[in-house]
């Protein structure tokens, strides 16, 4: 997640934030909602992304390992 990604969820949340404090404690709005998913995607996204990084870089490291892979013992 790079830092203008940071900056732009930071303010929807601050957005959301004000919408919750507007709202009565028991409901939420439709566009208090939205808001959220509006939060939720990218923070999604980025979390792949990541995964998909960490993933790529352990396969790599098990790849160039120099010992064979061993399948663990199972107990019967």
């Amino acid at each position: 997640m790079t830092r203008g990604d940071c900056n732009k969820s930071l303010e929807l949340i601050k957005d959301l934030q004000a919408e919750v404090d507007k709202n009565d404690k028991d409901t939420l709005s439709i566009g208090v909602i939205r808001k959220a998913d509006e939060i939720e995607k990218p923070a999604r996204s980025a979390k792949k992304k990541q995964a998909a990084k960490l993933s790529g870089r352990l396969r790599g490291a098990f790849l160039r390992s120099s010992e064979p892979y061993q399948r663990p013992a199972t107990a019967l």
